[in-house]
């Protein structure tokens, strides 16, 4: 299992290797906006922009995440990644109603703006350059099991896929209908706050403690009741802390054995759980005697 010091590391190279990619997209579509005079291009710089705001913010998550438990944090430093994507989620949210905002004004002002060609070859560059950016990240994410830097892989894909429309606007603008770049402008917004409301469920959810998923809770169940002498297992709880999962549980074990046994017992779940089960990193046990005879 990957340590936290590693996860840093890892995740720290993908958010550099981003930061590099976003800032040069950033600039060269930024510029290909104003001198292309393209409403729908400006709008995609502006997201990339956001990107790069993202991945600083997760970049400090991953660093205060890296910490080791401490006295005054005895589970751990996880939940700064919860918060990293929980801003994250405000930067998509707050650029989205932005950009829906100006593209519709412009839409219902008759903008008359055609853009020019420059826009279209940036458009193209996006597409292609934040997709890539976007498997990467999710790759390096689901294997640190970072929640943070999933998150942030959705932001490029949000990216990515904002672009589509864009590059369709503009070539419809250049096409002899001008409406379309502002039009493409607010469709843009559209995928920002959809990507923005995804990763901001998954952020509420873990802030109010909810259970994780239900596949994950029947691997513990399947795996705890695998063990040997584990008779049943009741009171089942789990919930993520940034990438950790913490586990709960009584089990039910024969009332003859010793407490040394009872004790074996309680571990070898630990130990099993821990390796079979991704991302857990403390069970706590509550053995309960069943069939005691006297």
């Amino acid at each position: 299992m990957i340590n936290q010091i590693e996860r840093y590391l890892v995740g720290r190279k993908n958010t550099l290797v981003a930061l590099v990619i976003n800032a040069g997209l950033f600039f060269f579509k930024m510029a290909a906006g104003i001198l292309g005079h393209s409403q729908a291009m400006v709008t995609d710089a502006f997201e990339t922009f956001a990107d790069i705001v993202a991945t600083v913010v997760v970049l400090f998550g991953l660093r205060l995440a890296a910490q080791p438990k401490d006295r005054g944090h005895p589970y751990g430093h996880g939940k700064f990644e919860t918060m990293a994507a929980a801003v994250c989620t405000v930067f998509l949210l707050a650029f989205g109603f932005a950009f829906m905002y100006r593209g519709i004004f412009s839409v219902l002002t008759h903008s008359r703006t055609i853009p020019t060609f420059l826009p279209l070859i940036a458009a193209v560059f996006s597409i292609v350059f934040k997709e890539g950016l976007y498997r990467y990240t999710i790759r390096v994410g689901r294997r640190i099991n970072s929640p943070a830097l999933i998150a942030n892989a959705w932001h490029h894909r949000s990216d990515a896929l904002s672009s589509i429309p864009t590059f369709l606007g503009i070539l419809g603008a250049r096409l002899g209908f001008p409406f379309l770049d502002p039009l493409a402008a607010a469709i843009t917004s559209i995928f920002i706050l959809r990507i923005g409301l995804d990763i901001g469920q998954g952020v509420f959810a873990e802030l109010v403690e909810s259970s994780v998923d239900e596949p994950t809770l029947k691997q513990i169940q399947a795996v705890v009741s695998s063990v040997k002498d584990v008779r049943r297992v009741h009171d089942l709880a789990a919930r993520r802390l940034g990438p950790d999962i913490l586990v709960e549980m009584h089990i039910l074990v024969d009332g003859n054995l010793s407490v040394q046994k009872g004790h074996q017992i309680a571990d070898e779940v630990e130990h099993h759980l821990k390796q079979q089960v991704p991302g857990v990193s403390r069970v706590t046990i509550h053995v309960d005697p069943i069939g005691r005879t006297t």
